[in-house]
């Protein structure tokens, strides 16, 4: 791997939101997949055809964040306003809309099949967890006065991570939400935190521009990496584990090697026709291993990233 190179490609470019594009998310069959965005519409596309798919909600507020439950063809939508909203993507109906966290923003939704819980991490520095059949609320925990930006679910461990905006990472017992562990991550900020597929580490992107490399489960910062120019929303690692992606207020994609996390290429306006704004999601699709990436240009882009020893 110490030879690899990465040739970029880009697949598409769909436009049709009026707003900037914040929340990602797949679905069962890996040729659609879903966006939602500040102009409080959500969108199915098809990256097989390049086009929209038959599928439109609009919602009361901004969506910030999208879960998709196979199990159940539900897809929850966090909302600007604290709500989360359960469609029934088989009638295409709202079931229910939850208020877990009022007047607060929710940035990130997981579900943990082994306590049958949905997540939320919301703008107020709480975090709540509800039942996934009944949708009563099992626990709440405030975290910190700032935004709660990502959680990360650990299953050897069953404990939940979480990304504040006071710049620390903290570990969390199920289901009650307690705080067992704590660790100060990053400057402004702890965006993202997302851990390795493959080995016993977790990353996590910041305010800072930083990448992390953090030793897990005891928590120690292997390396910080200066990995961007501003701050990282997002990492998300390709199917087979060997790449993994950030995306930065910057403008800029990183493709980064998964196998010793050094930095490949970077995908950017210049020289790819990329983002003219911050990128805010990232998904790596099974699909023909189709990186797709939303921001603040109200685009939806798609890369074919291929790997040449």
């Amino acid at each position: 791997m110490d030879n690899l190179k990465i040739a970029v490609n880009k697949l598409f470019h769909l436009t049709g939101h009026k707003a900037a594009v914040y929340a990602l998310g797949a679905s069962d069959d890996e040729r659609l997949i879903y966006t939602g965005s500040s102009d409080k519409m959500i969108a199915r596309w098809n990256i097989a055809e390049k086009k929209a798919d038959n599928f439109a909600a609009t919602m009361p507020l901004a969506v910030y964040q999208l879960l998709y439950d196979s199990k159940l063809n539900r897809m929850y939508a966090g909302s600007g306003g604290g709500a989360v909203h359960v469609i029934d993507l088989t009638s295409k109906k709202e079931i229910k809309n939850l208020i877990l966290h009022p007047n607060a923003a929710i940035f990130d939704l997981i579900k943990v099949e082994k306590h049958n819980l949905i997540i939320s991490a919301a703008a107020d520095g709480t975090i709540a967890a509800i039942d996934v059949d009944s949708f009563q609320l099992i626990s709440k925990n405030k975290l910190c006065e700032q935004k709660i930006r990502s959680l990360c679910f650990i299953e050897s461990l069953q404990v939940l991570l979480a990304a504040s905006g006071d710049g620390y990472i903290r570990v969390l017992e199920l289901p009650t939400l307690k705080v067992v562990n704590e660790f100060y991550a990053h400057g402004l900020s702890a965006n993202k935190v997302i851990k390795h597929p493959t080995k016993d580490i977790i990353l996590s992107g910041g305010r800072d521009a930083h990448l992390n490399i953090i030793e897990w489960p005891s928590c120690k910062i292997i390396e910080k990496i200066p990995a961007h120019n501003f701050a990282i929303y997002d990492i998300a690692f390709n199917p087979k584990n060997s790449l993994f992606a950030t995306a930065s207020r910057d403008k800029n994609i990183k493709i980064w090697d998964a196998n010793n996390m050094q930095f490949l290429y970077r995908i950017d306006k210049e020289k790819n026709e990329g983002h003219i704004n911050s990128v805010n999601k990232l998904l790596w699709s099974s699909y023909e291993n189709t990186l797709v990436s939303t921001g603040d240009d109200r685009s939806v882009m798609g890369w074919k990233i291929n790997m040449e020893e």
